[in-house]
């Protein structure tokens, strides 16, 4: 039996990372979610992955990851094994075909900066390309949701309004230009714990999404920098996270935010060389953090 047409094939993209310019939360479900409303941006920051197709042969699993973060799980815990598994078992090639993953980290993970969302993402990106786009744009979607409420945003990317658990997607108008200093302390933040600290507060704060997303109807940068804001700050542990808020600032940011759940921090720039001359002078002063200068993207994923 000649082999399928997808047999040997191979394909290499970047799955990009995203911020919350604004993160509301704005009531929870009777199952328990949080429903929330704010403005999500990819990033130039991504994971490389490769993916590769070949005939499953007897005992070979359908799937396989590996990853170069040893520290990482590479079974169903993984959202991109997750992803792999729930794609093959959609377009109806479990039986018959071996997907094997490798995922090279870039984005920090405990970040609020969708490190695992974009694999997610990647993965069902790259897999339908592999296989000759056997899922419709929205199948595809539809499949992302059901990894992650994140993974929909990080497959289509750009700059969208995100409603319900994340999952209602708008697009809106694009960021204008501009550069991104994002900073990642040592310390991290499970997802169930910020949301925990957000529900014992007695009267929290709601960040101004309309006004944001004026500003980017607008063009307006310096409008849209100073309306981000993200309700999970007034309930962060992190001390470093404020230091780094109004350092970013002195340092000439336009203004800036922390990002999802935490605990990644980004100021937004007007160019370049600002965001870089703003990581020199930070970079010594928070010793242990890691930072990246990167840029607004307007896609999740993007082929090699």
């Amino acid at each position: 039996m000649p082999e399928p047409e997808w047999a040997g094939g191979r394909v290499s993209l970047l799955a990009h990372g995203k911020i919350n310019l604004t993160l509301a939360v704005t009531g929870r479900r009777q199952d328990g979610y949080h429903t929330l409303c704010g403005v999500m941006q990819s990033i130039g920051l991504g994971n490389r992955l490769t993916l590769a197709a070949s005939p499953r042969n007897s005992g070979k699993p359908a799937v396989s990851l590996s990853c170069d973060d040893l520290r990482l799980p590479t079974d169903r815990r993984n959202t991109a094994a997750k992803a792999a598994f729930a794609f093959l078992e959609e377009a109806e090639l479990q039986a018959q075909a071996h997907l094997s993953v490798f995922v090279e980290k870039r984005i920090p993970y405990q970040a609020g900066l969708g490190s695992a969302s974009a694999d997610a993402a990647g993965v069902l990106a790259g897999a339908n390309a592999l296989f000759g786009k056997p899922l419709s744009r929205e199948r595809l979607l539809s499949l992302a949701a059901s990894v992650g409420a994140d993974v929909p945003f990080c497959l289509t990317g750009g700059t969208q309004r995100a409603e319900g658990i994340g999952e209602i997607l708008t697009p809106l108008s694009a960021l204008p230009a501009c550069a991104l200093l994002i900073a990642k302390p040592p310390e991290g933040v499970s997802t169930p714990e910020a949301y925990a600290r957000f529900d014992a507060l007695p009267h929290p704060d709601r960040p101004d999404c309309a006004a944001l997303e004026a500003a980017l109807a607008a063009g307006n940068l310096a409008e849209a920098a100073s309306a981000c804001g993200n309700a999970f700050e007034q309930c962060c542990t992190v001390p470093a996270v404020g230091m780094l808020n109004t350092a970013m600032r002195e340092a000439g940011a336009l203004g800036g935010a922390m990002s999802g759940s935490g605990t990644a921090v980004f100021g937004i720039f007007p160019n370049r060389p600002a965001a870089c001359a703003a990581k020199e002078r930070l970079a010594p002063r928070f010793a242990g953090c890691r930072f990246f200068v990167t840029e607004p993207k307007q896609s999740g994923v993007t082929f090699a």
